[in-house]
């Protein structure tokens, strides 16, 4: 497990609201205990670091320092990860998105819907070249994965035994 260190200029580290505590985040704070000077950072999306570790030494610095510079503990691990599919879908309906979202928020999707999503991201390679309405239309179908389901069932027994046939 690797962490960068750097120097960061404190006019970028924000102290922020707090964030969920993941087992990274977790690490980052072991990290840092040792080290009296050290804060555990992460990039935000607008280009500056948010603290999730050591906000008392943050302020103390802010406050009781001439330092332009904080030694930080990088954690750049979300930068490759790549966002998640939740917050990929509420951007999505933030940018009019919403007639191919109907009422859909990731929060109350089932895990098995999400299963599904993720699933099939990791077997289609070709997904990434669709445009964001088909992305969309197709995520959509995962996540409403009971009714179509149940849709296609009923699609493969009017197949086998006739589309007259009850």
């Amino acid at each position: 497990m690797r962490f960068t260190i750097q120097y960061i200029p404190l006019k970028q580290i924000h102290a922020g609201a707090p964030v969920r505590m993941t087992d990274r985040i977790k690490q980052l704070r072991r990290v840092i205990w040792d080290s009296p000077q050290l804060l555990a950072v992460t990039k935000n999306r607008k280009g500056g670091y948010t603290v999730v570790g050591g906000h008392d030494r943050y302020r103390y610095l802010k406050a009781h320092t001439d330092k332009m510079y904080a030694p930080c503990v990088l954690d750049d691990r979300r930068e490759k990860r790549g966002i998640s599919v939740p917050a990929w879908l509420k951007r999505m309906r933030g940018r009019g998105f919403a007639a191919a979202l109907p009422k859909m928020h990731p929060e109350n999707v089932t895990p098995a819907g999400w299963s599904i999503i993720r699933a099939f991201l990791k077997e289609e390679p070709r997904f990434a070249g669709l445009t964001r309405m088909q992305q969309a239309r197709i995520l959509l179908v995962g996540v409403r994965y009971k009714r179509t389901v149940v849709r296609e069932m009923k699609r493969m027994v009017d197949e086998l035994l006739g589309p007259g046939a009850s």
